[in-house]
């Protein structure tokens, strides 16, 4: 199992989706867990990289992948594309790293990751705060350990099969190093680091995207035809993100600005009829579907005041009416219901614009 999420320069699919004014309240279903938290380990990959001894570069490599042999084979073959096969190495691998770690973009990245991130003590208080939500919700699903990476912009956060008893979750710092980092520096012609998407690389963002990847692999991904059975997928994966992070914001699990969600509650009910006029729910044209649930300034087909991925707002309301409704329902019967239009039926929902 090997997913990956969130940013990807060859495949532009974000399972996406600055902390803000506009603060979500603590869903009052949440227990009160009891602490301390199980411990989290976490894998500083990016800072054992810069360990190596260039000089002898092969012996480090060697025991670096020894020592992490899952992640290292994800890493330099898949995210890096540095060797075809890390069990049979070559020169131009050694001499790939060896550039990795004299280049100046990686320097200045490494840099910047070190002075931001170098202490990880509150983070990962708060990444085994959530893991023990997210254990108690799914008990079935395995521990996590944490490997942080630069992943030179190639991948943003992954999650795979670690051990028998425990996923990889993969966090690329480069795509979380804030507002004062000048992303369009790198590439001012991809749209990976146009502005709708880098108002997001920040630290309040990192708990909630690291967290999507762990979400979009706990989530039925069967009988995805039609954009409702997209918005509702979308739309399970936020209502799980809200119980693993209870007190996250609203702006920050929907990645929309404050304007924009105000927009989004003021005009449910006009962007539900939309939806329901033009034929859209059932549509399965790829076309539809991508303008619809693609990261973009704004929702395609809606007013400029729209957030892009506008629908899947609504896939959560539904969510949140279906499980109102249905209180006997439990986390793990949600995220395995793979009807859609069950879900909206049994869900009655009839949406209402805030004042």
């Amino acid at each position: 199992m090997l997913k990956f999420t969130i940013f990807m320069k060859s495949i532009f699919y974000l399972t996406l989706i600055f902390g803000s004014l506009i603060s979500c309240k603590t869903d009052s279903n949440n227990p009160k867990l009891k602490e301390p938290f199980n411990e989290i380990n976490v894998i500083r990959f990016e800072q054992e990289i810069q360990k190596l001894d260039t000089n002898n570069i092969e012996s480090g490599l060697t025991m670096l992948i020894q020592k992490y042999p899952v992640f290292s084979r994800i890493y330099f073959q898949d995210i890096m594309n540095m060797v075809e096969d890390i069990d049979s190495p070559t020169v131009e691998f050694y001499a790939d790293v060896r550039n990795y770690l004299s280049n100046d973009l990686s320097k200045i990245i490494l840099h910047k990751i070190d002075s931001m991130f170098g202490d990880f003590s509150t983070l990962k208080k708060e990444f085994e705060r959530t893991a023990a939500y997210a254990k108690h919700y799914l008990p079935k699903s395995k521990a996590i350990v944490i490997y942080t990476m630069y992943s030179g912009f190639n991948v943003g956060n992954i999650i795979f099969s670690n051990t028998d008893s425990t996923d990889g979750l993969g966090i690329s710092l480069d795509f979380f190093l804030g507002s004062d980092f000048n992303y369009r520096a790198i590439n001012p012609n991809l749209e990976l680091f146009s502005n709708y998407l880098t108002r997001t690389f920040n630290r309040d963002h990192l708990l909630k995207k690291s967290w999507t990847a762990f979400a979009d692999d706990q989530v039925n991904r069967e009988n995805l035809n039609t954009l409702l059975d997209y918005m509702i997928h979308e739309g399970k994966k936020l209502y799980l993100l809200k119980k693993i992070i209870p007190d996250i914001q609203d702006s920050v699990l929907y990645e929309f600005t404050p304007e924009q969600l105000i927009w989004c509650k003021k005009n449910q009910l006009e962007i539900w009829n939309f939806l329901k006029e033009k034929q859209l729910l059932t549509s399965t044209k790829a076309k539809d579907i991508n303008k619809l649930l693609m990261p973009a300034p704004t929702t395609s087909m809606m007013p400029k005041e729209s957030p892009g991925r506008a629908t899947v707002f609504i896939g959560l309301e539904i969510i949140k009416a279906y499980m109102s409704k249905n209180p006997e329902t439990d986390l793990q019967e949600l995220l395995n219901h793979k009807n859609a239009q069950k879900i909206l039926d049994d869900s009655k929902y009839k949406p209402r614009n805030e004042e």
